[in-house]
This record gives C-alpha cells, structure tokens and sequence, in this order.
C-alpha cells in the first residue's frame, strides 16, 4: 500500500486500519507513512516484552517522536532521553506517587462537585465535557498548588480552545508527516492553535517567573521543577520548566478525562454493573470500581500507539530480527485485544480483573519499559475518583439511540459526541465542596 493511502487510514480510520494489517499480517508488521521511515508495529504481548526488557541506552525516542516537539517542547519529559530523562523522571516523580498523592482524592472529589453542581434532574450533559472540567482544575492544583483566577481562568479558556483545534484531521496529518506543520499556516485551525500556544507559554513562563521570585506551594509539581537541577548542577531553564509544564497539561488532562468518559458510556449501558458498583462503593469495596478503570483503559487506551522507539542495537523477536536504527511502536490496543491474552477481547468485561490483576505485558495504558508513564497512580487515582463521585451522588441514566464511535482528538482517542448522559436524580451533594473550591472549578468548568 503507497505511503500516502497508509496515511489517509491512520488518520481518519485508524482503529480499522491497524486491525486490518494485525489480521492480515500477524503480530509483528511493518507500516510506512508520507515522508516516514519504515515503522514496525509490535501487536502481541511477547514482542512487546522482548523490546521493554532492552536496556534504556539500547533505544532512544526522540527522533522518532519529534513531530511532538512543538506541542510539548524539545526538552519535555516524553522527547527527552538518556540521563536528562532520568533527571527529570526523577524531579517529578515524587509529586506524582505515595506521598505526593496525599489529599489528592479529596481535590479530585471538590472538582467533580463543583463540576457537576449545576446540574439538575432532566438536564443532559455531555460526560466527557465534565470530565474534562474536573481533570483540568485538578491537574492545575497538581501543577501550581493553587487556583490563581483570573489569570488561571485565561488558561484554562486558551486550553479549552486548543485542545478543540487539536480534533482537526489537518493538525493530525500535521503530525503525521513531518514538516508539513510549518506549511499549514493558511488553515485557520492550524493559526488558532499557533496563537493558542503562544498564549499557553506567555502564561507558563509568568507563572514561572513568579514562582522563582516569590516561591511556589510546597508539594506543588512547579516547586519540584525549581528545586531540579541540570547535570552541571545549575537549576533548570524556564525553558525545560515550561516543557515539563505543558508535558502534565497535555498528557495527563484528556488522557484521563477520555478515559472517565468511556468508563460512564460502559457503566450506563450495564445497570446491573451500575448498582452493583454502587453497592460496593456503599460498603467501602473499591473491587468492582478498579476492575472497571482496568477494563475501560485495556478496551480504549487514550494513547492507542505509544512512543516510537529507536533501537540502538539489534532486537531478537525469534522469527523476526530488527536491526540497529529499526523504529519500533508498542500498540497497545493492539495488544489488548490478542485473543491469547484476554478472552472475548473486544467485549468489555471488568470481571476479568477482580481475580487477577493486569499482566504488565499484555496490559499497556500506561506504556512500559523504562517509559512508562510517571502519572499512571495519579491518573488511576483521579479516575477512580471522579467516577465514585459522580455515581454516588447522581442517578444517571444513557440518552437512546446515541451509538458512540471513537474519534481523535489530537493525540488521544476520545468518544465521538463525548458521551451524552441524562440526570434522573441528584442523590447527594453535588457542590458541597468549600466557598474556594468551587469558585476555582466553577471557572474551570464554564
């Protein structure tokens, strides 16, 4: 198949696409793109394990993934590799795991409130719109401690509106084949994203300049940014701090919010699961809740591909051998739906997950090898989070007729029409979080 037709698939028809060439070509498959070197996709558990049991000096990712660079930034945290990933894992990491996630549910928990505390019996909402005002609050408290309105508010508006141009198959193609970015400036949506963007870092930057003079919120994933430092021991640039900024922005604001809204498109269309979730949740047994958030991120991984990796050394994958300089993709969809691993594959079924947990290579939301995302525990956490909030405190019901496809949106696989929902009844306090609380996420959620 020409370059150019392989492109036109990955870009409008992506799950098909890739399904097709697992079918008819097995488990181990090359693809190409316009302008593109060869690509080999690894669809099956054992590659994948084969490629993330290699040494993290035997890959790189930055050439591979460098159409990202100007969203994220050159030196953000996903480009970076070598020791200048470590330096930076290592200076997020602890705001992002065990201790660093302390308080952190009950932030969650205040956004979802605030979030959903206009909502009345009869109204219809959009669960993937509210997901996404819950998670932004909550992902701006993780990156600068506190709500700064307006200037907060300015952000949010100029995130909102990027991360809506970011749905348009131009910006994809953009992506796709590298340099034709630069030669889009005539496309309106291409302009509003530029202008967005230099927005987003006039306000990072401003937010950083602050920060060095007067301090940031102890805890706060800014403050751990100022506290790093480079391997000649000198702080990090307001440059490398902006890409880290917008790296958590990014990445971990529609991964999660995708994720909340394709749980509640499943939860809804199953009462029975629903109630049994909620009963569970009355006695204080989360099993059913967890199972839920495995199975919906194993049946629609935000990031349905991954990183490209670049082998710096040969890789044995028995029948197959991928020389030095091959360029490598994890799928992970992929993976979850080999039929060896998980029975049914395309049904979604979290009773496969209350006796067992996810098998770490067949099961990659969150990438793996040394990659893996630092945000998973933060991620699952305001996942499970917003979704007990919401089903124990609004009786909820699926609008009819409403079949939901998947559709991307810039680099994410969200639900088409972003999963339309009916309040029946409001069960418990929706905005009962304080005076504070929901004067920031009312912001966020307008």
């Amino acid at each position: 198949m020409p370059p150019a037709l392989q492109t036109l698939f990955e870009v409008y028809a992506p799950a098909r696409f890739m399904l097709a060439c697992r079918r008819r070509y097995g488990p181990v498959f090359t693809i190409q793109g316009l302008g593109t070197p060869p690509l080999v996709v690894l669809a099956a558990p054992e590659p994948v394990r084969r490629l993330f049991s290699l040494p993290s000096r035997s890959l790189s990712v930055g050439r591979g993934n460098a159409a990202l660079a100007p969203l994220f930034g050159p030196r953000s945290l996903v480009l970076a590799d070598g020791a200048e990933h470590q330096r930076i894992r290592r200076a997020l990491m602890p705001g992002l795991v065990g201790a660093g996630l302390d308080g952190k549910a009950d932030v969650v928990r205040s956004a979802t409130l605030a979030a959903a505390s206009a909502l009345r019996p009869g109204d219809r909402f959009s669960a993937l719109a509210l997901a996404d005002r819950a998670t932004l609050c909550t992902i701006l408290e993780a990156l600068f401690g506190t709500w700064r309105a307006p200037a907060d508010e300015a952000l949010r508006l100029r995130l909102t509106s990027m991360f809506g141009d970011l749905g348009s198959p131009l910006k994809t193609f953009g992506v796709l084949i590298p340099g034709l970015y630069d030669r889009l400036d005539r496309i309106p949506a291409v302009r509003r994203i530029r202008s967005d963007l230099a927005a987003v870092d006039a306000m990072l930057h401003d937010r950083i300049r602050t920060a060095r003079a007067r301090g940031a919120p102890a805890g706060s994933l800014l403050s751990r940014l100022l506290a790093a430092r480079e391997a000649d021991g000198q702080p990090l640039g307001a440059a490398t701090i902006r890409d880290q900024l917008m790296t958590v922005l990014l990445a971990g604001h529609e991964t999660t919010s995708a994720a909340i809204a394709w749980a509640l498109h499943h939860i809804q269309r199953r009462p029975g699961l629903r109630d049994r979730l909620v009963a569970g949740l009355a006695r204080g047994s989360e099993d059913d809740l967890v199972a839920i958030c495995h199975e919906t991120l194993r049946l629609h991984p935000p990031l349905t591909g991954g990183l490209v990796r670049e082998l710096h050394e040969p890789l044995d994958l028995g029948p197959w051998r991928l020389p030095a300089g091959t360029r490598v993709l994890a799928h992970g969809w992929l993976v979850h739906l080999d039929p060896a691993t998980h029975e049914a594959p395309a049904e979604f079924r979290p009773e496969r997950f209350l006796d067992r947990g996810p098998d770490r290579a067949g099961y990659l939301p969150f990438g793996g090898g040394h990659r893996q995302c630092p945000g998973q525990a933060q991620a699952l956490l305001a996942m499970r989070t917003v979704l007990a909030t919401l089903l124990t405190s609004l009786h909820l019901a699926p609008l009819p007729d409403r079949p939901v496809r998947a559709m991307r949106r810039g680099g994410v696989m969200v639900p088409r029409g972003g999963v339309m929902l009916r309040v029946e009844s409001v069960l418990a306090g929706p905005g009962s979080g304080s005076p504070a609380e929901r004067e920031a996420c009312h912001a966020v959620g307008t």
